[in-house]
């Protein structure tokens, strides 16, 4: 089966519904909680005022970290169709990994990624179940070991020249590295190592002029408009070469 094919599946009404249902679903439940939440600020005696004030702020906040998601959502459309990359961005998943899953699971069936013209319905199917599967170990695995976990953390940070403070941080910039430096050290595709240089250096000088003059709305875009900035100046520097 040929791109063109397995995409009428990705984008087809079928999919449409099924993404729906999931996300209407999340929408309930936070709905749901929104709910009690004002029933019982009504409890304590919190103003109505003061109820729809923190309910209009927090909403418009929440625009700036969407930002970056619907990036995320437009770069995988191309590939994973309209609805699924919805679906995961929508409800617990993230961009930065979504796709990386979903080309793993597509170089494994015999592809060069998910980006092959040759993708066929079955290497899209096993992309959706590793991209869903995988990201439901996170949740389970809290549910049994956080607890534990986190009582272990807190344990080694009370004790004197313990290396507890940091081993998280470490873990963190260890990730990092193992899922930028790959894009970075690609030198057969040199708009892809440029795209991440130019990102980089953004987000740095964004996060110093932010400091500098204590700009938090500017700290706040930092991410997002690293991308954009990036995604700029492949397409200038592609047009120009």
């Amino acid at each position: 089966m040929t791109n063109g094919s397995y995409l009428n599946v990705a984008n087809s009404g079928t999919m449409m519904a099924l993404c729906a249902a999931t996300i209407g679903v999340v929408v309930m439940q936070g709905l749901l909680f929104l709910r009690k939440g004002i029933k019982r600020s009504e409890e304590l005696g919190i103003p109505k005022s003061k109820i729809k004030k923190v309910i209009s702020s927090t909403a418009i906040f929440s625009i700036i970290p969407s930002l970056p998601i619907m990036v995320f959502l437009m770069l995988m459309m191309p590939t994973l169709g309209k609805f699924f990359p919805w679906l995961r961005v929508s409800v617990i998943g993230s961009g930065s990994y979504e796709y990386m899953a979903a080309d793993m699971a597509a170089t494994s069936m015999g592809f060069t990624g998910m980006a092959d013209p040759n993708v066929n319905v079955a290497a899209f199917c096993c992309a959706m179940w590793v991209m869903t599967i995988g990201l439901m170990s996170g949740p389970i695995t809290n549910v049994f070991l956080l607890k534990k976990y986190d009582g272990k953390i807190k344990e080694m940070s009370r004790k004197k020249n313990s290396f507890g403070p940091f081993f998280v941080s470490t873990l963190f910039i260890a990730l990092v590295c193992v899922l930028a430096m790959p894009k970075y050290m690609d030198f057969a595709k040199p708009l892809g190592v440029f795209a991440a240089i130019v990102s980089s250096v953004t987000i740095v000088v964004c996060n110093k002029m932010a400091s500098k003059y204590k700009n938090t709305t500017l700290r706040d875009f930092a991410f997002p408009l690293s991308m954009i900035v990036g995604m700029v100046s492949v397409i200038l520097v592609s047009n120009i070469v």
